[in-house]
């Protein structure tokens, strides 16, 4: 394996190359994250392989090839207030990939981690406070399928991510009633998934009051794996039985 400063730098130049330039304090921060997630593997399993080389690009990396789209819409939503902070749900947070990457690059996020697993949650605190993030970034240790029917939560955020939730049904049913109107579903899929994905998206993102606005596909040199990220709007209102529970959930 390489050096940790030369593997640094390939990084800082992989994240410029896809439009998420990091400045000393993101850099410094996400490989204090890494650095975290590492020792914090050792006694609890977030995830198989937790050395920097691998957490930096199949992680980290990977969270930041949102950016770009996130900036596309960036106007759009906040009607140009620069001091309105855009808000967005990560659902199935794990680790934290990849809400607690974007919170960490994009300063004027706030960001709510949903995970129903407590370990998981215990972590995703001691990063947040480690990383000084406690004033904008929130966790919360319960299902999104109960959570998305409070009046709080639902219909109030301007993104939602699910990085490694399951199928695409699933995944629009859980996070389209969090967004707002206008809001944006960000789902990371593989290319495989996302062949079938394509088929079925629209008539289940109508469905969950969304419309698919387009399919994005990273550069595969840089990010060294074959993924898209699907981009689905929140385009009229929710049904109120959804987020449903149990073996209807997805279907």
């Amino acid at each position: 394996m390489a050096d940790s400063v030369t593997l640094i730098d390939k990084f800082q130049r992989q994240c410029e190359v896809i439009g998420a330039p990091l400045d000393s304090r993101s850099r410094d921060l996400l490989v204090r994250y890494c650095q975290e997630l590492e020792e914090y593997n050792k006694n609890v399993n977030l995830v198989s392989n937790a050395d920097l080389e691998v957490v930096l690009r199949d992680h980290i990396l990977d969270s930041l090839t949102l950016v770009p789209l996130i900036a596309e819409h960036r106007g759009r939503l906040t009607g140009g207030a620069k001091e309105r902070k855009l808000r967005l749900v990560d659902i199935g947070s794990g680790a934290g990939f990849p809400g607690v990457v974007l919170a960490v690059y994009m300063q004027d996020l706030s960001v709510t981690l949903i995970d129903s697993v407590t370990k998981k949650c215990v972590f995703l605190q001691h990063i947040v406070d480690s990383l000084g993030l406690s004033d904008r970034v929130f966790v919360a240790n319960a299902r999104s399928e109960a959570l998305a029917h409070q009046d709080d939560l639902r219909g109030k955020f301007d993104f939602a991510t699910a990085r490694a939730v399951g199928s695409l049904p699933l995944i629009a049913e859980l996070t389209l009633p969090f967004l707002r109107n206008g809001g944006v579903l960000l789902a990371q899929r593989s290319c495989r998934q996302l062949e079938e994905d394509q088929r079925a998206a629209g008539p289940l993102a109508s469905k969950f009051g969304g419309s698919v606005i387009g399919c994005f596909f990273p550069d595969a040199q840089i990010t060294e794996k074959q993924v898209g990220i699907l981009a689905i709007k929140r385009s009229k209102a929710i049904a109120s039985q959804f987020p449903r529970t149990g073996a209807k959930l997805g279907t």
